[in-house]
């Protein structure tokens, strides 16, 4: 759909499906019939691009239909280039402050990302995890916020509700790194904590502030059985676990202005599961529970039968639900007991190491050590 011409020095938008730019909601009909290309659109080069004007990089399109204008993240020329969907024409080029990444070589570190727009604002994702908030009235940056993700690393999609709410977040970004605790490089353990802890915290705080005034809203956020304690996975481990207590922290105290959250803990074939039976030498290619991620669908282990848990929490269906974490694997869902202390010793006064040495594990006990986690593991640790 893109093409260059050196000669006249201009990147080229295809608008493949102009009528995707225009008012009318009944736009594309699937009848068999191949999609026909309607209309070339020139946007200038600018001093970003290094290929002869091609628009080699972009990402996500946007369409403000109070204005009928298009936006386009636009990578090869470091800019958001706008359109003006009702005559086709090239408006302008808007630039951040500071510049977006532009084209890095590498799509996860390049931007800009997602656009989306909210009355006279224009809101754009970018690496280095961070979202932009530009005033339309005169293009200037008036706000640049950043996800917590891994450094360097770009933030990707946004959402908005035309209708000036927010009824829902999901908070689903997430990463890890498979090594032991004397493997692990600190920066290793800093990307790990920031995409989840910090990346929940910010996209949470952002939604609260929205529907605290609506008295109105539900958080899910998603955890992992390797809180309990994963041995491979000791800052995932740790951030998950995180996550559990910023859940109920967060439902305890949005509870009183009409916001429930929720946590949903899911077990699906996907890249990271992969990665994780991969290491261990445990990935296999028939049906059940090792499956690699690309022959899981349709079966018990397809991510797509996590959504409709996820939907009904976001929906008005689980109103009286609030501070719960739910397991969701195969076609199972079970929830998290409440988390308390087991037995109590007490003493006659101060204790002492002598005192303790003797009744705590007797009194305490039988259980003193770690209830081992079914984890894979590579062979020979």
């Amino acid at each position: 759909m893109l093409s260059k011409d050196g000669s006249r020095g201009l990147s080229w938008f295809v608008a493949a499906l102009t009528a995707l730019l225009m008012a009318s909601p009944a736009i594309a009909q699937n009848n068999g019939n191949a999609v026909k290309l309607l209309n070339t659109i020139p946007v200038p080069v600018t001093s970003a691009n290094n290929t002869a004007g091609g628009l080699y990089s972009y990402d996500i399109s946007w369409v403000d239909h109070r204005t009928q204008r298009y936006y386009l993240a636009d990578r090869s020329n470091n800019v958001v280039d706008v359109i003006d969907a009702r005559d086709e024409t090239f408006v302008k080029q808007i630039s951040a402050n500071p510049k977006f990444a532009g084209f890095t070589g590498s799509t996860a570190k390049s931007g800009p990302n997602g656009v989306v727009t909210f009355a006279q604002y224009l809101f754009v994702t970018d690496a280095n995890s961070r979202v932009v908030t530009i005033n339309l009235t005169n293009d200037s940056t008036v706000a640049d916020v950043s996800t917590g993700g891994a450094t360097g690393l770009r933030a990707d999609e946004l959402a908005v509700d035309s209708f000036g709410r927010l009824d829902g977040l999901v908070c689903c970004a997430g990463i890890s790194v498979m090594k032991y605790l004397w493997e692990l490089e600190e920066r290793e353990w800093d990307d790990v904590i920031a995409v989840h802890l910090k990346g929940h915290f910010s996209c949470a705080q952002a939604a609260a502030r929205v529907m605290m005034p609506q008295r109105a809203g539900s958080l899910v956020f998603i955890g992992s059985g390797a809180f309990a304690g994963a041995p491979n996975l000791p800052s995932y481990a740790t951030a998950k676990a995180g996550v559990l207590g910023f859940t109920w922290s967060t439902a305890n105290a949005l509870r009183w202005h009409g916001i429930r959250t929720n946590c949903v803990v899911p077990s699906a074939a996907t890249r990271m599961s992969d990665s994780i039976f991969g290491e261990a030498q445990l990935l296999r290619d028939d049906a059940g529970p090792l499956v690699r991620s690309e022959l899981a669908a349709g079966t018990d282990r397809d991510p797509a039968n996590i959504a409709p848990t996820v939907l009904y929490l976001i929906g008005d269906e689980s109103c009286g639900v609030n501070g719960q974490v739910y397991l969701v694997q195969r076609y199972e869902i079970s929830r998290l007991g409440e988390v308390g202390w087991d037995k109590e010793i007490t003493n006659d006064g101060p204790w002492d190491i002598a005192t303790i040495a003797e009744r705590l594990p007797r009194e305490l006990g039988p259980k003193t050590t770690p209830t081992p986690v079914p984890w894979p593991e590579r062979p020979g640790r």
